[in-house]
């Protein structure tokens, strides 16, 4: 598996060949691709310039090179073969191959090998290539993310899904055969003939009105239907999702899916019997609450107890919305309702029953409060009650803690915001929250100052050349955190690129920017003093002040606060020289 081309001396036949291929080839010494031409003892005969760049060669090194000496070990008898094959009359061959650059990077190459002839002798191989180590190094880095990405869909209890502007599935996670004993290959059958297709007939008007106001207005989806299981059973779906996206020209939403049959089951039993009501009142794991319809309490079941705080003797008798939710959630949802309805919603009573009324479906979020004051997320479907005569006589709420599946799109949303190195906001998170926090600190009457902070580390690529990358990973990782022990929780602390960290802080006081230096430079002073390790850490900063005032963007101050860095690292070069 070692056997390598082999190494001749001297210079082959045909010295005026060797010439007028040499003037030839020394016009492209200035196209960007790495174009090499060998001669069959292996000896490098030209390299243009991106080739001497890439491998870190100047020209003076070239005539004690030989093929071997820069092909790597794993790509040696591919090398071997096509050095048969040439001479053999393969006039050209593709080529992916490793190399070794002279500070010992491997680099990895992609292109074509072309066999030279005279007179049916081979005389030579030229080949034009391409430096692939970053993107070999991007699809390695993307087929991580992907599998992380699966092992999170694949935990969550929930269905996972994303489709396109019409309703064709383009990904649905595999937990959905147990659901509807489809398999995801069955889903993606085009056409949507197994999602709108097979729901039930009084539900899909409902459900496609809410999912094209979703792509048309972004509305939230969020609705409740029924559908056919591969088997014939009937089951209830509740599917929601949020926003859509771009992607190669087509929009597409992701959202979940939740089997609740079971609460459907569970409803229906407590509004048909009354014998029944009473058992599953105080066995459900959903917190059960029925008013009169002035929406004084009426019946309040154990697990309404145990998750709010309160007994039952406690709240029966007392109005709902004054007990349990949050004041400015039910301002907020009687304007929601006041636009929505086409008439004036007041804060209170009215906000849970409006729609009940009107025999729609009335089912959001809420906050729940306990009766310690402290607060959890709440799916809560309010029904009307209702007599022999079809009057109403209350209202049943039912709610479930979504506690559970909050902290699962929570990390779903942190995967694509979080560097995955240092456990630090990355890029993209770290301007989805500073430009939040930017419009709160321009607010009227807010006037807060912010600081930008800009750190990079120096001599990364020294670390990695000198002690390997797993040593360069590791100091990036204490850099992290050392620049995250002197930033307050409030602040924002992000990696922004391969050695460049930002921080936003809050409500800067006017010393902040000088008081920040020297903390952060006393805390690398010290874990320097620690040892231990075979590097030492630098960092060069720059800081950007923003007053109320400002308008530039999160991009420009970054811009400014880099300019200030590079002119402090400057600076320590200039004063080290």
């Amino acid at each position: 598996m070692n056997e390598q081309p082999p190494r001749l001396t001297g210079r082959p036949s045909g010295e005026a060949d060797w010439q007028e291929e040499d003037e030839s080839l020394s016009v492209l010494d200035d196209v960007s691709d790495l174009i090499q031409h060998v001669a069959p003892d292996g000896s490098l005969r030209h390299v243009n310039r991106a080739w001497r760049e890439a491998l870190g060669y100047v020209a003076a090194d070239l005539p004690r090179l030989n093929l071997q000496d820069i092909i790597h070990s794993a790509s040696r008898p591919q090398s071997r073969y096509m050095f048969q094959r040439l001479p053999d009359g393969a006039r050209q061959t593709h080529v992916e191959a490793m190399l070794i650059a002279k500070d010992g990077r491997a680099v990895a190459v992609e292109g074509q090998s072309r066999g030279v002839f005279r007179d049916g002798r081979h005389v030579s191989t030229r080949s034009i290539l391409r430096d692939v180590t970053k993107r070999q190094r991007a699809e390695a880095a993307l087929v991580e993310s992907v599998e992380k990405y699966g092992r999170l869909v694949e935990s969550l209890p929930d269905v996972v899904w994303s489709s396109d502007q019409n309703g064709e599935l383009v990904f649905i996670s595999p937990n959905i055969e147990k659901i509807i004993g489809y398999t995801p290959r069955e889903m993606y059958a085009p056409g949507g003939a197994l999602w709108f297709g097979r729901m039930h007939s009084e539900d899909v008007k409902h459900a496609r009105a809410a999912y094209e106001a979703l792509f048309e207005r972004g509305a939230k989806f969020d609705v409740e239907y029924r559908i056919r299981r591969k088997d014939g059973e009937w089951i209830w779906l509740h599917d929601r999702a949020v926003a859509t996206y771009e992607e190669h020209g087509k929009t597409y939403t992701t959202g979940l899916s939740t089997d609740i049959t079971e609460r459907k089951r569970i409803e229906a039993e407590l509004l048909a019997n009354t014998t029944l009501q009473r058992v599953i009142l105080e066995s459900a794991n959903y917190s059960i609450i029925s008013t009169d319809r002035d929406g004084v309490i009426r019946t309040f079941n154990t697990a309404a107890e145990r998750w709010l705080g309160y007994t039952a003797a406690e709240v029966i008798g007392r109005h709902t919305s004054a007990l349990f939710h949050d004041p400015d959630e039910v301002v907020r949802r009687a304007g929601e309702l006041t636009e929505e309805l086409g008439r004036p919603i007041q804060p209170g009573l009215e906000i849970f029953k409006a729609k009940a009324e009107l025999r729609q479906l009335d089912e959001r979020e809420w906050t729940y409060v306990r009766k310690d004051g402290t607060r959890f997320p709440a799916r809560v479907s309010i029904t009307p009650l209702r007599d022999a005569a079809g009057e109403i006589t209350g209202y049943l709420g039912i709610a479930s803690d979504i506690t559970e599946l909050k902290r699962a799109e929570e990390a779903l949303r942190d995967l694509s915001l979080t560097d995955d190195l240092t456990g630090l906001r990355n890029r993209r998170g770290f301007i989805a929250l500073a430009e939040q926090q930017l419009k709160f600190a321009r607010a009227p009457r807010r006037a807060q100052p912010l600081l930008l902070l800009y750190a990079d580390m120096d001599g990364l690529k020294q670390i990695n050349d000198r002690f390997g990358h797993h040593v360069g990973s590791q100091a990036l990782i204490e850099t992290g955190r050392i620049i995250r022990q002197v930033c307050r929780e409030t602040d924002i602390v992000a990696r922004i690129g391969g050695d460049e960290f930002a921080v936003l802080v809050v409500d800067a006081a006017a010393h902040s920017a000088d008081s920040l230096f020297e903390r952060l430079q006393q805390n690398v002073r010290d874990f320097n003093a620690q040892g231990g390790q075979p590097y030492t850490l630098g960092v060069s900063l720059g800081t950007a002040r923003i007053e109320a005032d400002s308008t530039a963007t999160i991009e420009e101050l970054l811009a400014q606060a880099d300019e200030a860095m590079y002119e402090h690292k400057r600076r320590k070069k200039n004063h080290d020289d």
